[in-house]
């Protein structure tokens, strides 16, 4: 039970909250997707995102390798994209 006293407005402002704060620890954890999380608290993706920044959490998390895949996955399409303006030009 509740404590005596607690209003209507000050739940509903803890429950609102509670709920960011779950939907953050899900994200961080890697358990949902910053769209999940949204739609968790009834805002959009961007508003989503923009509460990680504010808090400082990144919104994608690479281990060595797949930020090595990356790397190397956008100079090969820098490579083509170049490769197809010099053929038409």
């Amino acid at each position: 039970d509740l404590p005596d006293g607690l209003d209507d407005e000050l739940l509903a402002e803890l429950t609102a909250k509670a709920k960011i704060e779950i939907a953050i620890g899900l994200f961080e954890a890697a358990k949902i997707s910053s769209g999940y999380g949204a739609r968790m608290l009834g805002i959009t993706r961007r508003e989503f995102l923009d509460l990680l920044y504010e808090r400082k959490i990144p919104m994608v998390s690479y281990d060595e390798g797949e930020l090595e895949q990356e790397i190397q996955l956008a100079n090969q399409l820098g490579d083509e994209v170049r490769r197809r303006h010099e053929v038409s030009q």
